[in-house]
């Protein structure tokens, strides 16, 4: 049973969590949608930057909602490094938060 509770809650946060990255990060009051395919992208192109010393650049990403797109063209790597590591650290934070509120649990609290 306590195992059974223990999936729930680590699904949940786990939810949560992936909730908290996928929409939760606002750069220059724009929404940046964080999927997983997105975080590569952003990678990809800051790692090469970095290693090229912005050969890539500039660089477009379409940043904000479907319903209001924002287009954004990084032309210098400090302008793109400006974007990265604020995503990064949101991603950081949200994971951090996220094992704090697993850590948190007290399943002794449902034991029979």
């Amino acid at each position: 049973a306590i195992d059974e509770l223990r999936k729930l809650f680590i699904k949940y946060y786990n939810d949560i969590t992936e909730n908290k990255i996928l929409s939760g990060f606002v750069w220059n009051d724009i929404p940046v949608w964080l999927s997983e395919e997105n975080q590569r992208n952003y990678k990809a192109a800051y790692d090469i930057a970095v290693q090229t010393d912005g050969a890539n650049l500039p660089i477009e990403f379409k940043f904000g909602t479907e319903d209001q797109p924002v287009y954004q063209i990084f032309h210098s790597v400090k302008e793109l490094q400006e974007f990265y590591m604020p995503a990064i650290q949101h991603i950081q934070q949200c994971l951090t938060d996220g094992w704090r509120l697993k850590d948190a649990i007290d399943y002794s609290l449902y034991e029979v």
